[in-house]
């Protein structure tokens, strides 16, 4: 389902007839309805690591981490958020031939000095290890719930956050912004993120 679809399902179930389908339109009803999209995704893209929004990438290795010898630096892809619980900075290879996860040091100078390595710095767009592998592997975060970025911006834009929860929580959303009755809606969009969240949890136990 695309942001084209989204837009008409919800202005149907909230009675609202609409110019055109389209995202971009510039009429109060259709930007109403885009701006509770926008804040529905924000809320729950912070709520979890939903399967979608995690990713995987291979960096290959740019050269050594400027002034340190034994080094390594690879860049961060451009939609990287952050690390993921599910994985993290992952080495093809160890000395005996298997993957291995880097710790990721959240302190440079700990990384500088220690020269471990096992640990893994995230810093400027960069990763940085302590060894030369010609390549990471990155399981990541996507930095964004909207293939547009951070809010919609095309009719064909599609999302990493579950569906359903984006439409139902843009729906309460819309009707608190018009003074409408949304309580009932409110109320049962927490309860089913509690849910969805519960099951990604035991999921990944």
């Amino acid at each position: 389902m695309n942001a084209r679809n989204l837009l008409t399902s919800i202005a149907a179930n909230v009675g609202v007839g609409l110019p055109n389908n389209h995202v971009l339109d510039p009429s109060l009803d259709v930007r109403g309805i885009v701006s509770a999209i926008n804040d529905a995704g924000d809320d729950l893209f912070r709520r979890a690591e939903w399967p979608d929004a995690v990713l995987s990438t291979s960096l290959p290795r740019q050269g050594p981490v400027p002034g340190i010898a034994a080094s390594s630096t690879y860049v961060l892809p451009e939609n990287y958020g952050y690390v993921s619980a599910q994985g993290g900075v992952i080495a093809i290879q160890d000395e005996e031939g298997g993957p291995f996860s880097y710790d990721i040091s959240p302190n440079l100078m700990e990384f500088i000095t220690f020269k471990d390595t096992g640990i893994a710095i995230i810093n400027q767009g960069r990763v940085h290890t302590h060894d030369d592998a010609p390549s990471v592997a990155l399981i990541y975060v996507t930095s964004a719930w909207c293939s547009s970025g951070s809010e919609i911006g095309h009719d064909e834009d599609t999302f990493v956050i579950p569906y359903r929860l984006l439409k139902n929580g843009a729906e309460w959303r819309w009707r608190e912004s018009r003074g409408l009755d949304h309580k009932a809606l409110e109320e049962r969009w927490y309860a089913d993120i509690a849910v969805q969240i519960e099951q990604l949890q035991a999921t990944a136990r």
